[in-house]
């Protein structure tokens, strides 16, 4: 488990609009990543 201070893992994944690098946005203040299951699906 991540602890508040602490750098997250590198995650990597897709996205609707393409490709998404949580190193990216490295520096930010902050950063807010959300995720929404597929609709219709279990979960």
């Amino acid at each position: 488990m991540v602890q508040v201070g602490e750098p997250l893992p590198e995650i990597k994944g897709q996205t609707q609009y393409g490709p998404l690098d949580l190193a990216d946005f490295r520096g930010r203040k902050r950063v807010v990543l959300w995720t929404y299951p597929k609709d219709a699906t279990s979960g």
